[in-house]
């Protein structure tokens, strides 16, 4: 008998269905464009304009160059103001010769230079120009704001000037400037020999604070002795324009008398508080 052996098969395999997914293809996406931002247009600078400068000096000879300042109504001006000399000067401006009312007052020690920036009135002016320790000495001149100022009132300035030798002094009281660290006071005082007389004829001063006088002349050469009992006394060569200076520090309060022992004539320091 014959056995028909059944068909073969392979072993351990099975029949396995894979699906299979479809590949997607994706279209790559495009990057989207900047957007731009606002830029705010920078502010366009407006320039101020720049103040006239007007440079001034205060000389040995105790003028100020120039003696005559001419502005516009409302200009706003910057003073150079320089002091060569070995005097100390201010420079000072008023309405008036009267000094009701001050625009400036600046100290300008020796061989120094400051500044200072003033709009001036809106009206036509003339306006009083002066050093606080030399004014007697005629160390003044004028400010003319705007062409149609009324006619001056003001004395003659410094540069146009002729004192007569029988002239009374300018100023019969001049209080002393004091420094801004209070450290010093300063005062001037002018000899006129002749008739014989010192300008100005009283200077006002603070107990305890040293003093610098300065003393000039308006004649030649002279030799002084000046005594300010009981501080000083002092015997020296003045020449115009080339003042001494005399220190001492007033130590109590009164009168006191300046003397130009030589010709007799003298002054007061009055001492306050």
């Amino acid at each position: 008998m014959t056995t028909e052996a059944p068909p073969a098969t392979a072993t351990g395999v099975s029949d396995v269905t894979v699906a299979l997914t479809p590949t997607v293809e994706v279209e790559p996406t495009s990057t989207p464009a900047a957007i731009p931002t606002a830029t705010t247009a920078p502010e366009p600078t407006i320039s101020q304009p720049t103040a006239r400068q007007i440079r001034i000096i205060t000389t040995q000879q105790l003028t100020f160059d120039p003696t005559e300042i001419n502005v516009d109504p409302g200009e706003t001006v910057t003073f150079l103001i320089e002091n060569p000399s070995s005097a100390f000067h201010t420079f000072t401006i008023a309405i008036s010769t009267g000094k009701e009312e001050i625009l400036t007052d600046v100290p300008v020690a020796p061989n120094a230079t400051e500044a200072v920036t003033l709009t001036f009135p809106e009206n036509p002016a003339t306006l009083y120009l002066f050093c606080r320790p030399h004014e007697a000495a005629g160390m003044i001149g004028r400010v003319q704001v705007g062409e149609g100022a009324a006619e001056s009132s003001l004395p003659p300035t410094a540069a146009a000037a002729t004192p007569s030798p029988t002239a009374v002094a300018v100023a019969e009281r001049v209080e002393a400037v004091i420094s801004d660290d209070g450290t010093v006071q300063r005062a001037s005082i002018v000899e006129n020999i002749y008739p014989g007389y010192f300008e100005p004829n009283e200077i006002v001063v603070r107990v305890g604070i040293p003093v610098e006088l300065e003393v000039s002349t308006k004649q030649a050469e002279h030799v002084n002795q000046i005594s300010i009992r009981p501080w000083v006394t002092s015997s020296a060569i003045v020449l115009p324009g080339r003042p001494i200076t005399i220190r001492f520090t007033p130590d109590r309060v009164g009168e006191f008398p300046i003397r130009n022992v030589g010709h007799g004539f003298q002054a007061k320091l009055i001492v306050i508080e």
